[in-house]
């Protein structure tokens, strides 16, 4: 066998072990992205289950708080759905268990269109309760002169909120879940890329070669 025979095959050899090569590497890069996303779900699937933890909890004091119904609750509720007053009803308790407070409550509250009737009845209508303060004249439980008028009354709670974070965890869940490749998956993979660079390798550059041939050959 001619020199130059035995190194056309071993270049051809060559060739074909470097596409056997490629392909190996392209069906072993599918562990590392089954990796990742088998990552990313296992850690949503812990955040699902915290949310969902902290959602049943949130429902349960949600049904807590509905079996309330002194009037006093519903204003806190109402307030604290509005975002105006975001600490908790033991706190707005606490705070409005005095009548100057009270009164500076029903101003802020009435200026703002909050509340339209007069102080004595939304002092009897919610703070029935509240006796006056025997310390007011002395300024012992004053607090700021004007409270921000309370924003436009919109419906807010914090376990629709974890809800809706939940929805979307569970479809980007599913959504990671489709994307994991099975083995069969990997290996076709694997097959198809060592069919594009042996057609890439071989077929395409023996092509050009039969019709570089097929061109000198008619110039002769």
């Amino acid at each position: 066998m001619k020199v130059q025979t035995k190194k056309v095959i071993a270049k051809e050899f060559l060739y074909l072990l470097l596409v056997i090569a490629l392909g190996l590497v392209c069906f072993l890069s599918t562990y590392p992205y089954n990796f990742y996303l088998n990552n990313r779900d296992g850690n949503l699937g812990k955040i699902i289950v915290q949310k969902e933890k902290l959602a049943d909890s949130l429902n349960k004091i949600e049904n807590n708080l509905q079996s309330i119904d002194a009037p006093k609750y519903k204003l806190w509720r109402a307030l604290n759905s509005s975002r105006y007053y975001t600490k908790s009803y033991d706190d707005f308790e606490k705070q409005f268990s005095i009548i100057d407070r009270i009164n500076k409550l029903y101003r802020a509250l009435n200026q703002s269109g909050y509340y339209t009737k007069s102080s004595t009845e939304f002092i009897n209508q919610y703070f029935s309760d509240v006796k006056n303060d025997p310390f007011a004249e002395f300024g012992g439980h004053e607090i700021k002169d004007s409270l921000p008028p309370p924003p436009k009354y919109k419906k807010w709670k914090e376990s629709e909120k974890i809800k809706s974070e939940l929805i979307k965890a569970n479809f980007e869940k599913s959504q990671i879940e489709t994307k994991v490749l099975s083995f069969k998956d990997q290996v076709a993979i694997g097959c198809i890329a060592l069919m594009l660079f042996f057609i890439m390798l071989f077929g395409v550059r023996y092509l050009y070669y039969t019709v570089k041939w097929s061109i000198i050959t008619l110039k002769q």
